[in-house]
């Protein structure tokens, strides 16, 4: 039952980027996948299929992936490579709060790091935090990864994570979840000059 709403949720995910393309927006959407799908042996194939369903460029769909997921490094490298090959791209989600070490990081082919909330949640009021951000940043930048900031609220993590380089940020700061046509709205109201 999980795997079916999560290719569901696969299927509406693109589906609806195909629809914000032709109307002009050419938006990315990033989707989580859970282990059981991440592990289904023709899972990359399935992806395709949907892109090639809804004609979709590959480079619009993003899969998140929790560190849980990199116990076996070979067998998630060897899925990341299967998703690569079809031109998707792979994020490690929720950053710091899984199973990961820096020897994992290290041997994994992922493509962005997404730093998970509750770091952003107390970066300006925990010294070492603020480090670990810092060092997060420097270290996802050095490895080649994009760098995601999630779950930003206020102005001040904003600057606080632009003044320490972090490329991308996500979180109620920008908007609350919204639908679709509100969001072709809301991105037409900050394109005008």
């Amino acid at each position: 039952m999980i795997n079916e709403i999560g290719y569901w949720v696969i299927h509406e995910a693109v589906r609806q980027t195909k629809d914000w393309h032709e109307q002009g927006k050419k938006l990315s959407v990033a989707v989580n996948v859970s282990a059981m799908q991440f592990e289904d042996p023709y899972f990359a194939k399935r992806l395709n299929n949907v892109l090639t369903l809804y004609e979709l460029e590959e480079e619009y769909l993003n899969v998140e992936i929790t560190e849980s997921i990199m116990k076996d490094v070979d067998r998630a490298n060897k899925i990341i490579k299967e998703l690569h090959d079809i031109g998707v791209s792979v994020a490690i989600d929720d950053f710091g709060t899984g199973y990961s070490s820096l020897s994992v990081l290290n041997n994994i082919f992922i493509d962005t790091l997404k730093i998970d909330k509750t770091f952003i949640d107390n970066m300006l009021n925990k010294k070492n935090t603020a480090s670990l951000v810092k060092t997060i940043i420097k270290m996802s930048k050095s490895m080649n990864f994009k760098t995601v900031a999630e779950g930003i609220e206020t102005n001040d993590q904003l600057l606080f994570l632009k003044e320490n380089h972090c490329e991308y940020g996500q979180g109620y700061y920008f908007s609350k979840p919204i639908l679709p046509a509100e969001l072709i709205e809301l991105i037409d109201i900050k394109e005008k000059p």
